[in-house]
C-alpha cells in the first residue's frame, strides 16, 4: 500500500505486482529492423573475411555466400523458436500461478463456510453466541 500524494486526505492505493513492460508493432518492426540491418553487416563482413582468408574466386564465392545465408537464418530461427518457448513457458508458469491463487481462496471461502456451518449446528439454541462468534470471524477474515 502506498500514499498518494497531493490529495487532501491521505488514501491508499494498492500496488500491483510489476507487469513485464510490452513493445508496441512500432517497436517490434523497429527491433526487427534492426536486427536485420546487424544481420546484413555482420553476414558481410564475415563473408568478405571468410572470402579474404580463403582466397575464393567464381564458384568458391557462391558457397561462401550461401554458407553466411544459411547460418544467418539458422541462427534468426533458432532464437525465435527460442523465443516462442520461453514465451509459452511464462504463459504456462502464469496459468499457473493464478490457478494457485484461484485454489487458495476457494480453499478458504470453503474453510470459513464449514466453520460457520460448524458454529450453527453447534450452538444453534443460543443465536447470540452464534452472532457474537461470526462477528469475530468476520474481523479476522478481513485482516
Amino acid at each position: 500500500m502506498e500514499a498518494t500524494p497531493g490529495a487532501s486526505e491521505t488514501t491508499t492505493q494498492q500496488t500491483s505486482p510489476a507487469r513485464p513492460r510490452t513493445m508496441s508493432r512500432k517497436q517490434i518492426a523497429a527491433v526487427a529492423v534492426a536486427v536485420g540491418a546487424l544481420v546484413l553487416v555482420v553476414g558481410a563482413q564475415t563473408e568478405s573475411e571468410l572470402m579474404r582468408a580463403v582466397g575464393a574466386t567464381g564458384h568458391a564465392l557462391e558457397w561462401i555466400s550461401d554458407l553466411v545465408a544459411s547460418v544467418a537464418v539458422t541462427s534468426l530461427t533458432y532464437l525465435w523458436l527460442h523465443l516462442r518457448v520461453t514465451r509459452a513457458e511464462l504463459m504456462s508458469s502464469e496459468r499457473a500461478r493464478i490457478a494457485q491463487d484461484l485454489h487458495d481462496e476457494l480453499g478458504s471461502s470453503l474453510t470459513r463456510l464449514s466453520l460457520m456451518s460448524d458454529l450453527l449446528k453447534e450452538h444453534k439454541a443460543s443465536p447470540d453466541q452464534v452472532e457474537m462468534r461470526a462477528a469475530r470471524m468476520r474481523i479476522s477474515y478481513q485482516r
